[in-house]
């Protein structure tokens, strides 16, 4: 299975606007690829959705989670 690693920006794009990251997070779903993360860009995701999107209605909850088959570096 192909791996891709991604920005924090297109994390932020997929939420934000769709298009392409919100493709591949659904690749990733259907399992088609595998997305590694690192733990220096789950920090950064995290601040960001906190921050940045804090207000803006979406009723999302972060919660830190260990997925059976996820990959993180």
């Amino acid at each position: 299975m192909p791996g891709v690693t991604l920005d924090t920006n297109v994390y932020a794009s997929a939420l934000e606007f769709g298009g392409a990251g919100a493709r591949l997070l659904g690749m990733a779903r259907a399992g088609l690829i595998r997305i590694y993360v690192s733990d220096a860009v789950l920090d950064e995701l995290v601040t960001m959705l906190r921050d940045d999107f804090r207000g803006r209605g979406t009723g999302c909850t972060l919660q830190e989670t260990n997925l059976p088959g996820s990959a993180i570096d």
